[in-house]
């Protein structure tokens, strides 16, 4: 059976839209600015959720119709149970690929190799390759946790966790750039493939 797929933007989860009523919440590329609204529905009511992006949450701000102001930087701990990992600048427009850390874990079922995401549509000013990349978050919750972690210059590559967390199961690629292996990449497609898998049970 074909899962049903709703966009939802930001300014929707602001506005409270009901988080409850799916099985998953996808975030993709830049979620960065955040109300405290957003904060709230997504920690009190989002089901299970998958990030392929990166800098998530990372900037509070104030919404008041079309203007937007910024007014300072969420603290780490409000990720924990969304994503698991928060940005810092460690690795900023530099792109690499990930390297395996936990190979026994059931998400790499089909994965060759120690690496994940060589290859990647996205390029940097020094064309490097690699899905971790522009901007990276870094892992917040136990190490236990970590998947893989990317190969960024300065410690600075994003890091890929799974957990489970009050009932929640969260994944997160913590890169930017993530998608960018899609079609080019194969170990990027069969992770992909393995998380939608496992979160559509």
């Amino acid at each position: 059976e074909k899962p049903t797929i709703n966009k939802v933007t930001m300014v929707d989860i602001d506005n409270n839209y009901n988080l409850k009523k799916h099985k998953n919440l996808v975030l993709n590329c830049h979620p960065e600015y955040w109300t405290q609204n957003m904060i709230t529905n997504i920690n009190n009511n989002a089901p299970n959720i998958i990030s392929f992006s990166a800098n998530v949450g990372y900037r509070k701000i104030i919404r008041n119709d079309l203007v937007i102001k910024r007014v300072g930087l969420w603290d780490k701990k409000y990720l924990e149970k969304i994503t698991g990992s928060y940005y810092d600048d460690r690795g900023f427009d530099t792109n690499a690929s990930y390297k395996i850390i936990n190979k026994e874990h059931f998400l790499l079922n089909g994965i060759t190799g120690n690496l994940i995401g060589e290859k990647t549509l996205n390029k940097n000013k020094n064309n490097d390759q690699g899905t971790s990349g522009y901007e990276t978050d870094k892992i917040i919750v136990d190490d236990k946790y970590l998947i893989a972690k990317g190969l960024n210059s300065n410690s600075g590559g994003g890091d890929i966790i799974y957990c489970e967390i009050d009932n929640r199961k969260i994944f997160s690629m913590g890169s930017i750039c993530s998608t960018g292996g899609l079609y080019i990449d194969k170990n990027t497609e069969v992770l992909f493939k393995n998380v939608l898998d496992h979160f559509k049970k």
